[in-house]
């Protein structure tokens, strides 16, 4: 059986569940975007969408249409066994219900679960317009769009929210509207509204990716104020049991539970070009005693 080359059938722009690509590298990419076309004088918004139950929604007969050709026909009907026929029941101590038929859903805790979600919604990237950039981990996608006045950039993000949701739709995604948020880059930007099929989504001073808070003047300090308030409650917890751990336990405890958060993703956001003052925020997030 022949063995496809997944990275091309996935593409550039997914980052979840593949060697050599992370949260940090999704980031990454999208920072990278935004720097970009603001050096270039441009106005920059991006936008996220929220999917419902993102895995559960994968229709097996779609997948199939969707992979024809593009993987051998042996595979094909590998993928689509895993995908169709499964059945399951509900235990409640000695009590269980009828067995039911599932007819849509990926499979989640598997190995191939993550993998078949990536084929699944790997084409939408090609439905959307060519100067955007989309890029996603998992179910969280965002999507960078650039132009050259505010006006002409609202009307361009309308028109791609407006294909984006429906690409999501025609392949079963649950879309909410509702939930979209929209940053306009700048720091003296206009609040602006998003028309959203009919939902009116209204633009924030700053919004949440992937466990970061990218602000419009990317100051990176709603971010690093969060991320203080985190690691102090974190200081806090370990100071208060700090006499019943070994030095070595002390220290596995706080490379565990407060470097992995303090240090997340600090490549994106921890960089020379932040004001000191915000920086100076998280001196007050002292480790010495913890360990």
């Amino acid at each position: 059986m022949e063995l496809p080359n997944i990275d091309s059938l996935i593409g550039e722009n997914k980052h979840g569940f593949r060697s050599g690509y992370s949260t940090t590298t999704c980031l990454l990419q999208l920072k990278d975007a935004v720097c970009d076309r603001l050096d270039s004088k441009e106005n920059v918004m991006i936008y996220s969408l929220d999917l419902s139950a993102a895995f559960d929604m994968l229709r097996p007969d779609t997948f199939k249409e969707l992979l024809n050709n593009k993987i051998s026909r042996d595979l094909l009907g590998v993928l689509d066994a895993f995908l169709t026929n499964r059945r399951f029941y509900v235990e409640i101590d000695v009590k269980t219900s009828k067995i039911k038929t599932i007819d849509i859903g990926c499979p989640q805790g598997s190995v191939l679960g993550p993998v078949l979600f990536n084929l699944y919604t790997g084409a939408i990237i090609n439905k959307l317009p060519s100067n955007v950039l989309l890029t996603s981990y998992a179910n969280d996608s965002y999507v960078v769009a650039h132009d050259s006045t505010v006006e002409s950039l609202i009307k361009k993000t309308e028109e791609c929210l407006s294909v984006h949701v429906k690409s999501l739709e025609e392949i079963g995604m649950k879309v909410n509207e509702g939930k979209t948020e929209i940053l306009l880059f700048g720091k003296n930007s206009p609040n602006i509204i998003i028309n959203v099929r009919g939902t009116a989504v209204e633009s924030k001073d700053s919004i949440k990716a992937l466990g970061l808070q990218l602000d419009k003047g990317l100051t990176w300090k709603p971010h690093v104020t969060s991320l203080k308030n985190k690691v102090m409650k974190i200081v806090g917890g370990v100071r208060m049991v700090r006499n019943k751990l070994s030095q070595q336990e002390a220290t596995s405890v706080v490379t565990a539970q407060l470097f992995s958060v303090l240090y997340y993703a600090c490549c994106v956001w921890l960089t020379p070009s932040m004001k000191k003052k915000y920086s100076a925020l998280l001196k007050d997030c002292t480790i010495e005693p913890c360990v």
